[in-house]
C-alpha cells in the first residue's frame, strides 16, 4: 500500500461514521439505542438554555440513546413506537422531585436537524409543542 493511502483510508473510514445531516454533535459522543443519533445531544428552548452553568437553564433538554432530561426530571424511553432519522414517538416514564408519570412524547426534527419540535400527550403534559433548538458544540 502506499504511504499516502492509508492515511486517505483512515479518512473515509471516519467520514463513513459520521452522523448524516452535519449534525453538529461528534458520532463518539452519540450511543447507540432507540432514540436515533440526530436527536443526541443539547437542545435549548433559548439560546440562554445551552450557556453551560447556568442555573437558570430550565429550558434545556438533553438528549441520550433512550432518555430525556430535563432540569428537574428525566424521561425514559419505555415503548417506542415510530423510530425514524428525523421522527420518533413512543411513551416515555419521567421521574423528578419526587413524582413518576408517563407521557406519550413526539420528538420530530426540523431545519436540517438544528430545531426539534417536541409533542407530548397525557395528563399534565404541555397544551402545545414545545420547540427547541440544538445548542452550539
Amino acid at each position: 500500500m502506499r504511504p499516502l493511502a492509508l492515511p486517505l483510508l483512515a479518512t473515509l473510514t471516519l467520514a463513513a461514521c459520521m452522523p448524516p445531516g452535519g449534525a453538529s454533535q461528534s458520532a463518539d459522543k452519540m450511543a447507540a439505542g432507540p432514540i436515533p443519533a440526530g436527536f443526541q445531544g443539547r437542545w435549548g428552548m433559548s439560546l440562554n438554555d445551552c450557556t453551560p452553568g447556568r442555573d437558570d437553564a430550565k429550558g434545556l433538554m438533553s438528549v441520550s440513546a433512550d432518555t430525556l432530561t430535563f432540569y428537574e426530571s428525566r424521561g425514559v424511553l419505555t415503548e417506542p413506537q415510530e423510530q425514524q432519522p428525523a421522527r420518533l414517538s413512543g411513551m416515555f416514564d419521567f421521574t423528578g422531585e419526587g413524582q413518576s408519570w408517563s407521557y406519550h412524547e413526539l420528538l420530530e426534527l426540523k431545519d436540517d436537524g438544528q430545531t426539534l419540535i417536541r409533542t407530548e400527550t397525557g395528563d399534565g403534559a404541555a397544551p402545545a409543542p414545545l420547540r427547541y433548538m440544538r445548542c452550539p458544540a
